[in-house]
């Protein structure tokens, strides 16, 4: 547990970051591959603030879907930060 996990806190941070980074910006390609028939985070702020006229609700999602990408990103930096200074990376 003291090897694996402190050596692998990196990779999982960028394997979400990975995740959540299509969600920011991709919600045409869902519409045109399916069919707007499954409803992803892209799709839910496009219709939020197009079809259904709720603007607070949609920059709410925005916001928060940017607040959890910074803080990937700032957990990246402090978890690789931290590897480098004892030699690991």
């Amino acid at each position: 547990m003291r090897v694996v996990v402190p050596l692998s806190t990196p990779g999982l941070i960028a394997g979400s970051m990975l995740v959540f980074l299509p969600a920011l910006g991709l919600f045409y390609i869902p519409d045109i591959l399916g069919g707007s028939k499954v409803l992803l985070v892209g799709n839910l702020v496009k219709n939020q603030f197009l079809d259904a006229r709720n603007w607070p609700f949609g920059s709410a999602v925005s916001i928060m879907l940017t607040l959890l990408m910074a803080l990937l990103l700032f957990a990246n930096y402090k978890t690789v930060k931290r590897l480098s200074g004892k030699g690991v990376l």
